[in-house]
């Protein structure tokens, strides 16, 4: 403020009359505050959570890695199998571990009928011995096969064999 200002007494000075009793104004505060209702509050994100069905009678799931992965690393592992499960935690068989998981990691897994093996063994056609190969190599043309601008053709033997 500046020091020449005066600004009038009426300002500074209070006429409001503190004579009210303190205690029928405590009364009438007390009862005021006790008249208030708290005000609902509102979810603005009121989204669904969604749960599975099949995971209230699936036998195996896939659990959800929540660590930092290498590129190209699988998202989840297993199938699982499931021990036990309770509204939101599984107890899951995890490298012969009984572990207890959070439902929010895992997903249903449908495992076909039949063994286990199966499912993980690499199909037969894949699988071709080193006789099989040495056989094709053997079926082989001894002519290189020459393009029309006189280069020769050297193709892997890998690739030969499916020709």
């Amino acid at each position: 403020m500046c020091p020449w200002y005066n600004p009038p007494s009426d300002i500074l000075t209070s006429k409001v009359d503190l004579s009210v009793p303190t205690d029928a104004y405590v009364s009438k505060f007390k009862a005021l505050m006790q008249s208030i209702n708290p005000i609902s509050l509102s979810r603005h994100s009121v989204k669904p959570i969604y749960i599975h069905p099949s995971l209230s009678t699936c036998s195996h799931v896939f659990l959800r890695v929540d660590s930092v992965k290498s590129p190209l690393s699988p998202p989840y592992t297993g199938p699982h199998l499931v021990i036990s499960r309770k509204d939101k935690n599984f107890v899951l068989k995890v490298n012969n571990k009984n572990v207890t998981i959070s439902i929010d990691r895992v997903k249903p897994a449908y495992v076909l009928t039949g063994s286990n093996d199966s499912l993980l063994s690499i199909p037969a056609s894949i699988h071709k011995t080193q006789a099989e190969l040495s056989s094709k190599n053997e079926q082989l043309p001894t002519k290189p096969t020459t393009t029309r601008s006189g280069r020769h053709d050297h193709f892997p033997t890998t690739l030969i064999t499916e020709i």
